[in-house]
């Protein structure tokens, strides 16, 4: 029997003798050439860096003038440069100083907000960690937890190498299979401060059959709801927990839709993403029906927006079709949002530099718009769930 991993591929394409060997071979120059992106991405620091931020910026983002910076030693850095610069974590020092951070409202809740679609390709990934950044930014407190066994959101937000630096015990699963409490012990901090994750890998995919065991479901609950059992264990230390599903409706995306009190969907304006939609809206008919299931919040989010004649029609249909349920803003396609997704990073990681200025800045409006616009509407969910608590007592 002949050794295809010795083979040039070319020699081979038209069959596979040895289709171990040969996935083999895939697996381990895939891996080293994930590892080398890995070095790549965090160069030359030993984990990756979230970026940092002028005084001007941290000022704004602190609502202070910089001078209340410039006089304040108690927190301070400076650039290569000599100029003051401030992480994320001085800035939120400097709100808690100054009393400006935002505070979810008492008698609010966390929002467990699944990010879903069943079609891939559609920016899920970008969209989930965008937004967890964005919120982190503002201040608020921001869980992860990564529910598509192929972790991009866990590569991007670690850097981890899912497959080769984690295991069965470090992801969801004994949560959801043995003891809801166990979720405390695969929370991680995320390179990003303010974004904490519950990684995943590979071995999500053995939650189809563990979680259905009779056993566990006398002691644990019904397989649907041991999710959503797992985050009440931590649901209060956070603000939004969001829920990056996978491309399908097994038990981890069930286990999503069963948790999550809001929905995010991203359909990139095509007849064949919009068609993936009406299959998904489809499924989630029987499902929400079967679970009595309602939800606070309900957005559908156009993404990668090529901003051509075609796609500006699909958009428009959309839209006459679920009305007020389309973000108003619209994720477009830039180089810089490309080129960061290709990155394993994202726009709020990339630093405006003297030759990408005007393209740079474009790409934070079209993110910050649609992220502004969701977090606005989540603090108006929380006014009123705190209003409601109010008048029941």
């Amino acid at each position: 029997m002949r050794d295809v991993t010795k083979e040039p591929l070319s020699s081979i394409v038209l069959g596979v003798e040895n289709a171990a060997q040969l996935f083999a071979k895939f697996s381990a120059e895939g891996n080293e050439e994930l590892e080398s992106l890995r070095t790549s991405i965090i160069s030359p620091e030993e984990q990756k860096q979230a970026r940092i931020w002028s005084i001007t910026e941290a000022a704004k983002l602190i609502g202070r003038h910089p001078n209340s910076l410039r006089m304040n030693q108690d927190v301070r850095q400076k650039d290569a440069r000599g100029a003051w610069v401030y992480s994320l974590d001085d800035i939120n020092y400097f709100r808690e100083k100054y009393g400006t951070r935002y505070k979810r409202p008492t008698g609010s809740q966390a929002a467990i907000l699944a990010v879903s679609n069943f079609k891939g390709g559609v920016a899920k990934t970008t969209t989930t960690v965008h937004l967890a950044q964005k919120a982190a930014i503002d201040g608020l407190r921001v869980l992860v937890v990564d529910l598509d066994p192929q972790a991009s959101t866990t590569f991007n937000l670690g850097p981890l190498i899912p497959d080769m630096e984690l295991g069965p015990d470090d992801i969801i699963n004994n949560a959801m299979t043995k003891d809801p409490q166990l979720i405390k012990s695969v929370i991680c901090d995320s390179y990003f401060p303010g974004i904490r994750l519950v990684p995943s890998n590979l071995h999500l995919q053995s939650l189809e059959f563990l979680y259905t065991d009779r056993e566990n479901e006398d002691r644990l609950g019904v397989p649907a709801e041991r999710l959503s059992r797992a985050l009440e264990v931590v649901r209060e230390d956070y603000d939004i927990i969001l829920l990056d599903c996978g491309p399908n409706m097994g038990a981890a995306s069930l286990n999503a839709m069963a948790a999550c009190n809001a929905v995010l969907i991203p359909i990139p304006p095509s007849t064949y993403d919009h068609a993936s939609f009406v299959m998904l809206s489809t499924t989630l008919t029987s499902l929400f029906a079967s679970l009595e299931k309602s939800l606070d919040y309900l957005r559908i989010v156009i993404t990668k927006h090529p901003g051509n004649k075609g796609s500006a029609l699909v958009e428009n249909r959309i839209r006459k079709l679920y009305g007020e349920y389309v973000l108003n803003n619209v994720v477009s396609m830039t180089a810089e949002i490309e080129k960061a997704s290709a990155e394993m990073s994202s726009v709020y990681d990339q630093v405006k530099g003297k030759n990408n200025r005007r393209q740079y800045q474009r790409a934070i409006d079209i993110i910050d718009a649609v992220n502004n616009e969701i977090i606005d509407d989540l603090k108006l969910l929380w006014n009123r769930q705190a209003e409601a608590v109010k008048g029941v007592e």
